[in-house]
């Protein structure tokens, strides 16, 4: 079963268009990204932007975050985001997503009705506590 992980974009940015996986600046975002990068077949960025983005896909840099979002738009966001998992990631897949509330919210409903097994492990955790965990999983303690 392939494993895939999604981690939350940044509001911490470079101020120049880059790839994804380097335009977000965060601790956070570089911790989640090292791990998902390591840790699992592939692994993408959730965009309150462009949805869905490949590591290597090279963006601009925007203001724009899910936290700022009405409900209708984060469930028009989610499901524009659960057909853009579908055209890339095999339906038997397991995801893992590295994100706060505002970007699963609606989602995993969405892919487990696909067929997905999913995963939330930052959900019970408060920021600092977040960090503690991707901080042992970025640098290989399980």
């Amino acid at each position: 079963m392939p494993r895939i992980c999604l981690v939350s974009c940044s509001k911490t940015k470079l101020q120049k268009p880059a790839p994804a996986a380097k335009l977000y600046a965060s601790a956070r975002f570089r911790l989640a990204s090292k791990y998902a990068d390591k840790g699992f077949d592939a692994w993408y960025i959730l965009s309150a932007l462009h949805g869905l983005v490949t590591s290597e896909q090279i963006i601009a840099p925007y203001d724009r975050t899910l936290n700022g979002m009405a409900r209708s738009q984060r469930h028009e966001w989610s499901l524009k985001v659960a057909t853009q998992i579908r055209e890339k990631v095999p339906g038997e897949a397991e995801i893992v997503i590295l994100a706060g509330l505002r970007y699963y919210e609606f989602l995993v409903p969405l892919l487990t009705t696909f067929g997905y097994r999913v995963c939330t492990p930052l959900s019970h955790l408060g920021q600092g506590k977040q960090l503690q965990w991707l901080k042992r999983k970025a640098h290989g303690a399980l």
